[in-house]
């Protein structure tokens, strides 16, 4: 039997959310097809469901830190969101703004 592991971000602002989860939610497609992570939202709220704690994690990291980037001016695109995976596996501790520019 295995067991669901839940957590929630809340952001701010809906207008980088919207940037954040890409056309029709397609960055959010790309996270769950690398992850087998559950992300759903309502509003200002991402729900993150899972079996795997450390991917769950890094769903979390990869959300906020991008979320910082389009916060911030940043346009990400499907790439983006590759890269951002790949990166955080490697490393849980990247800065994204820091890869990302330059």
């Amino acid at each position: 039997m295995t067991n669901n592991i839940e957590d929630f971000i809340e952001f701010q602002d809906s207008g980088s959310i919207q940037e954040l989860f890409g056309p029709q939610g397609a960055n959010l497609r790309i996270l769950h097809a690398r992850t087998q992570v559950l992300i759903e939202h309502r509003g200002c709220s991402v729900f993150l469901k899972g079996t795997d704690q450390d991917r769950l994690q890094l769903v979390k990291r990869c959300l906020i830190q991008l979320y910082n980037l389009v916060a911030a001016g940043y346009r990400i695109n499907s790439q983006d969101v590759e890269a951002a995976i790949r990166i955080l596996e490697d490393d849980p501790k990247a800065d994204l703004k820091k890869v990302f520019n330059g």
